[in-house]
């Protein structure tokens, strides 16, 4: 009995001491297992953020090569080069100048003024008397003149602490080329507008046609300034018909892009009539838009003395419509100037103006001008006989040339006489 005792009592220690074990090994196991999912979590988040990082940094390589792409695209379109490095490799370049390769060479050909110049900028911005410098210099390449500008910077890098130096060249030789093409081209078009004699203008077609330009000449009809004109459109300047009659013929260029041939008539401030003939065009410019470009000459004094011509030509007829004679007026190429009623039922009622009188009145047909005694009249200055003329019987046409006051025949006067009033007539040639 006791025997039993005793091994259930060593049989329950050796239990209690197997348990004890159990429980100290399970409480290493679930430590292990914790540090265990404790690293693994760390692995995971630290291997997201790798990841992250990882993405970061192929964003960044990928930007910064997309920015050397759009650096390296600016520069060639813009032809620039530049150089970027430390302040003291540079300040040791400069010190070398010029057996370094400062600025890729290009210093070399500076003219002598300029590169004195640019030496100067450059060492006092190396020596720290000044952060930034950007100026024009000139360069012989080639034996060909270049213009470039030249900007030279230090500025400190924000993640290094670095003082970093770059120096950037631009070669604008074409551009300031075109620019002095352009800079003659306006002074010679200030000069054609400054000092031609006739009126000249610019409309713009997209602006309700207000003046872009004038000259003084066109200015001067409306008692103004050039620039008094500038931005206004006719409306504003001419008595309402006179403007709507330019318009309607800016219109019609605008629209049917031929040129127009018009006359003006209008009074100046001063109470003088002008008589002013425009020639209008469409002129389109390289950016697209459109001007009306007008030219003008005054022809207001051709204006009245073709209204003197007029009213005399009028008198004159009133007077030869009162006369009972069969005569009329012939021009130098013998065209039918006017002539009386009785003459001009004689030819039959034809048309007064630039009628042909040898083949109306006249039945010889001469080919032969020194047969005919019209033309020997333009000739000799001298009155003629005319007996081959289709008149009635025993009449015949005397023909008498009318001089200026400087002797030129401008008229012939013709009149339709009997043989008697031929034999009586003096001095006549006959044909």
């Amino acid at each position: 009995m006791h025997f039993i005792m005793d091994k259930l009592l060593g049989l329950s220690i050796t239990a209690q001491l197997n348990f004890k074990d159990w429980l100290a090994n399970g409480a290493i196991v679930s430590i292990l297992t914790i540090i265990l999912l404790i690293i693994f979590a760390r692995y995971l988040k630290y291997r997201k953020l790798y990841r992250r990082s990882l993405n970061n940094i192929q964003q960044l390589e990928e930007r910064i090569a997309e920015q050397n792409e759009i650096i390296s695209s600016m520069a060639q379109i813009g032809r620039i080069s530049y150089i970027s490095s430390s302040l003291e490799n540079m300040q040791l370049l400069y010190s070398n100048f010029p057996n370094s390769n400062f600025n890729n060479g290009d210093s070399v050909n500076l003219l002598p003024e300029d590169r004195e110049r640019f030496l100067r900028q450059c060492h006092m911005l190396l020596s720290g008397e000044k952060n930034y410098f950007h100026d024009r210099f000139s360069l012989l390449i080639n034996g060909k003149r270049c213009t470039h500008l030249r900007s030279g910077r230090i500025f400190r890098n924000q993640h290094s602490g670095q003082k970093k130096f770059i120096l950037t060249v631009m070669d604008v030789t074409d551009w300031e080329q075109q620019n002095n093409e352009i800079a003659y081209a306006e002074s010679l078009l200030s000069a054609i507008f400054e000092n031609l004699p006739g009126p000249i203008f610019l409309k713009s077609v997209s602006s309700e046609f207000k003046y872009e330009r004038c000259n003084p000449a066109y200015s001067g009809l409306l008692q103004k300034n050039p620039a008094d004109l500038v931005g206004k459109n006719d409306f504003e300047l001419f008595e309402r018909p006179l403007a709507s009659r330019i318009r309607n013929c800016d219109l019609g260029v605008a629209r049917t892009r031929n040129i127009a041939d018009n006359r003006w008539f209008f009074t100046t401030p001063d109470g003088k009539e002008h008589a002013m003939r425009f020639i209008s065009r469409l002129l389109k410019h390289s950016d697209g838009s459109e001007s009306i470009l007008g030219f003008g000459v005054d022809v207001t004094r051709q204006e009245q003395i073709a209204g003197k011509l007029r009213r005399r030509n009028k008198e004159l007829r009133l007077l030869l419509s009162q006369q009972p004679h069969a005569s009329m007026l012939l021009d130098t190429e013998l065209n039918l100037v006017c002539a009386t009623p009785p003459l001009q039922d004689i030819i039959l009622q034809r048309e007064l103006e630039s009628t042909p009188v040898c083949r109306e009145i006249c039945a010889c047909n001469i080919t032969d001008k020194a047969e005919c005694a019209a033309c020997g009249a333009l000739e000799h200055h001298s009155r003629f006989i005319c007996r081959r003329a289709r008149l009635g019987e025993n009449q015949q046409l005397s023909i008498t040339p009318l001089e200026n006051e400087t002797g030129a025949v401008i008229y012939l006067a013709a009149s339709i006489i009997d043989d008697s009033g031929a034999n009586d007539s003096g001095n006549a040639n006959e044909r």
